[in-house]
């Protein structure tokens, strides 16, 4: 690397070592260019919006990769290059650039022609790289610093408008209400996503049925896609189950912010934010490894019997590895709903926090803000250049 050019090659958030996805996301803001690379193979998941969306609100440039492209068509690169960037568009508003990589084969040359024109360019422009990058950082400060002031304005006015008046309970109880179901959300996204860790022997049992049903009619069953068939399906559950947790939160969210609305006499809420990103479900790959022959007394076996086979060799062979895909998609999911739960909780308080004081009482001798002062300091951070 050139000179004055570092190097960072953080964990990734899929990791199961949460030190680790902690320490990437801590190391973002000091970067002036993040590369995040996707698995072609898992498509573009919530962890990797996640990433993206915090490089742009450090500052810093992204630039996302699509990995094992030798995989797949050309064809089938760009249209996965083309889903990657309208998915980032439509939940990030952003369009950074999307290319497809390779190291393997004759296919290492889209990596090679990345680096040479895309990635090398850059590098040789650092230092203006970094000064653009370091203007940005400091705009999204000054923008955050004049919210936080027209808040704290707005909030002083209102606090001034509504000191002694009768508090309106309704709008009281509908700050409540809304951290409390946050809270409860909070707990089922550890219980629902815990019994998905948990459901291998049930999945086992119900594809050693099907399994069983399907060797004694047939020579050459199809033992992977019977388990995949009941292995996501049997997941699918309680995914719908997680999603709809997450759905009634919001909507009770919505429902309490319609509330202080309505007793603030204020402008309507924006709407809260939909849950995105939910982790892809892909079974394919893990269960074409398993297979199971077909007895060669199968004649004399009955259902029972064969059942209580296939269910034997599964355990023997199957077991751990099924429990592990589960637990690592359960800590997946649970990321994404304790993600998609703090957006809605960021989004709440937000929109609280503006009207809160004028629902609490003001303590006696508190000082409400210099509005001239407050006034003046925002004058001068829009007008910063």
């Amino acid at each position: 690397l050139a000179e004055g050019i570092t190097f960072v090659d953080t964990p990734g958030l899929g990791s199961l070592a949460v030190a680790g996805a902690e320490e990437t996301i801590a190391y973002l803001p000091r970067c002036d260019l993040g590369i995040v690379l996707i698995d072609a193979s898992a498509g573009l998941t919530q962890d990797d919006l996640i990433i993206v969306q915090a490089l742009y609100q450090a500052g810093a440039l992204a630039m996302v990769l699509i990995s094992k492209a030798d995989l797949f068509s050309a064809a089938d690169r760009q249209q996965m290059t083309d889903y990657v960037k309208t998915n980032l568009r439509a939940q990030l508003g952003v369009e950074p650039p999307v290319h497809a990589v390779s190291v393997s084969g004759k296919e290492a040359a889209l990596c090679d022609d990345w680096f040479e024109k895309q990635l090398r360019p850059l590098l040789s422009r650092h230092v203006e790289l970094a000064s653009a990058v370091n203007k940005r950082k400091i705009d999204a400060l000054r923008e955050a610093v004049v919210d936080a002031l027209d808040r704290r304005l707005q909030v002083g006015s209102q606090i001034a408008s509504q000191h002694g008046h009768a508090l309106p309970e309704t709008a009281v109880e509908a700050l409540r209400n809304g951290e409390r179901i946050l809270e409860r959300a909070q707990g089922e996204a550890f219980f629902l996503t815990k019994k998905i860790a948990k459901m291998q022997r049930v999945i086992i049992d119900v594809a050693a049925e099907r399994i069983a049903v399907a060797l004694m009619q047939s020579n050459d069953a199809d033992v992977s896609s019977i388990f995949s068939e009941t292995l996501t399906q049997m997941i699918s559950e309680r995914v719908i189950a997680t999603l709809r947790s997450v759905e009634q939160t919001r909507e009770i969210l919505a429902k309490a912010m319609q509330n202080i609305a309505s007793c603030s006499r204020n402008a309507v809420p924006d709407e809260l934010p939909r849950p995105t990103g939910m982790p892809m479900l892909d079974v394919d790959e893990f269960c074409r490894a398993i297979q199971i022959k077909k007895p060669r007394l199968a004649a004399l076996f009955g259902r029972t019997a064969m059942a209580a086979h296939v269910r034997r060799k599964l355990q023997q062979q199957y077991d751990r590895p099924v429990a592990e895909f589960l637990g690592l998609y359960a800590n997946r999911l649970r990321r994404w709903m304790e993600q998609s739960i703090q957006a809605l909780r960021n989004a709440f308080n937000a929109y609280a926090d503006m009207y809160r004081a004028q629902f609490l009482p003001v303590p006696a001798g508190a000082d409400l803000p210099d509005k001239q002062a407050l006034q003046r300091d925002l004058q001068t951070l829009r007008h910063w250049t």
